[in-house]
């Protein structure tokens, strides 16, 4: 390291580059430290790289620290790069007596000036960054330089930081950290063509727009209101290869989260929702982006997931999640039939819509007692101990775990099929005509399919039940008790038992 000796008072200046050329750099190994305990340090060069330096108050010493200053500013053409490196805590000055003087970091190049603004890196790999007060600047006519600040617990930003160009919209914003906090004021981070905000380490929930506090990286209301300034770029939040959850909380607008690059589950707003999924594992959310997103989960509202033409249903999205509100699933421009399966699409109240083309799947939820009604062509409701859903456009439905219901309620499918070993077919009060063609299996009145129905409740007109040869069902039973039902064995040629 480089001790000085104390202050108060006085100033250090390190000019690498005094002629202002372009050449000469400023560098520190990461493990170098510069003391000069409250005295101003002012470091100038092409190209600067610093370890850690220490303008603080000394201990039990009356006094304000130093200020810090490293400026790369307005070299030929272009302006050089800023690194601050760490191995551990990277503390820069907040103008308090134990911590420092006023700290600023410029590498930018003046608007009236043409060239290039030099790019600023800090960087912790084991500790945190902690910048409380000052200013970063990588402002430039043409290329704005590029900010990037990455340490593994937290990043704090106390001040103004930009990356501006009027005339390119190039200056990028890159915060890496577990936790992410801006304590300076309204619209103070600016990033021309991006500011992006993502976790240091993969699998962390991510939290936006609440205003309590919440496990995960959380970027409260006054951290997104730092970040809309009028010039920044799209805000970005994530990574592709993040497998947390994103929280979106409802104050959050399209206007100051542009996209959600990736996360396992997504979780939406308690407001009213429109969800669409324009591709495999992308869409939007009221209009704020996401992708390389699997799991969609609505809020307390009423959502609207909705997908797109030519989007693969059944693969785009791995689980949709809603059990509260009055939910809808439109899957009306799918140019494919589709399989939609109540335990991967969780939307307990509400409505699917199936898309026009055939033939269309619903399956119930396991474990549960789902009762079907078919009220129209491909069309009904099913209701479970979790809710109700009315749906239209499935020719196919299938039964649950559990032992389900089917009541012909005026429609007609094209099958109906069980797989929990216990379901039940009840017929319409009109004359109706069971044909079981092989066992628990048949049409009724020529129609509605149906495959491992165990129990055929006849309604209260008169049924009549034709058995091929060989066939049966586990139970059959009428509750009318003035009609005149058979049980037809004529088509028999094996004996009956």
């Amino acid at each position: 390291g480089l001790d000085f000796a104390s202050g108060p008072g006085g100033s250090i200046a390190f000019i690498a580059d005094a002629d202002r050329d372009g050449n000469g750099d400023f560098r520190m190994d990461t493990g170098d430290v510069i003391r000069a305990s409250q005295r101003n340090i002012r470091i100038e060069g092409a190209n600067i790289r610093v370890g850690g330096i220490r303008t603080n108050t000394l201990l039990n010493t009356d006094g304000n620290g130093g200020s810090i200053t490293l400026s790369t500013i307005d070299r030929p053409n272009a302006t050089g790069n800023i690194e601050v490196l760490g191995e551990f805590n990277i503390v820069l000055p907040n103008g308090s007596n134990d911590s420092g003087g006023p700290f600023s970091l410029a590498s930018f190049r003046g608007v009236s000036r043409s060239g290039n603004g030099g790019n600023i890196t800090i960087q912790s790999d084991n500790g945190f960054v902690n910048i409380a007060s000052g200013n970063i600047n990588t402002t430039a006519s043409v290329d704005a330089g590029d900010v990037t600040i990455k340490a593994p617990i937290f990043v704090t930003i106390g001040g103004d930081l930009r990356s501006f160009s009027p005339t390119l919209d190039n200056g990028i914003v890159n915060i890496t950290s577990n936790e992410i906090s801006f304590t300076g004021d309204e619209n103070s981070v600016t990033g021309d063509a991006s500011i992006n905000l993502s976790p240091f380490t993969q699998n962390r929930d991510i939290n936006l727009g609440f205003t309590n506090g919440r496990l995960g990286l959380d970027l409260p209301r006054t951290d997104i209101d730092a970040l809309n300034t009028p010039v920044s770029g799209p805000v970005n939040i994530g990574t592709e290869n993040d497998g947390g959850t994103v929280t979106l909380s409802d104050s959050v607008t399209p206007a100051e989260v542009n996209l959600i690059r990736g996360g396992s589950t997504l979780v939406g707003p308690n407001v009213a929702s429109t969800w669409d999924i324009t591709g495999n594992n992308q869409g939007e959310v009221n209009e704020i982006n996401f992708e390389n997103i699997e799991n969609l989960e609505g809020g307390t509202g009423n959502d609207q997931f909705i997908f797109s033409a030519g989007v693969d249903a059944d693969a785009a999205i791995r689980n949709i999640n809603d059990p509260e509100g009055d939910n809808t699933l439109n899957l009306l421009a799918s140019t494919t039939p589709v399989d939609v399966d109540l335990n991967t699409r969780r939307i307990r109240n509400g409505t699917i819509l199936g898309p026009a083309v055939s033939p269309n799947t619903l399956s119930g939820v396991d474990g549960l007692f789902n009762q079907w009604t078919i009220t129209g062509t491909n069309s009904g409701s099913v209701e479970n101990p979790e809710g109700t859903l009315t749906f239209s456009n499935f020719q196919n439905l299938t039964g649950g775990s559990g032992n389900d219901s089917f009541t012909l309620g005026g429609g007609t499918v094209a099958a109906i099929n069980d797989t929990g070993g216990g379901s039940t077919l009840i017929g319409e009060n009109i004359d109706t005509t069971w044909n079981i063609t092989s066992t628990n299996a048949g049409t009724v009145n020529g129609a509605n399919a149906f495959t491992n129905i165990l129990n055929l409740v006849g309604g209260t007109a008169d049924d009549t039940f034709v058995f091929s040869d060989g066939t049966n069902v586990t139970t059959v039973n009428d509750i009318g008790t003035t009609t005149a039902d058979v049980l037809d064995y004529s088509a028999y040629v094996s004996p009956l038992s």
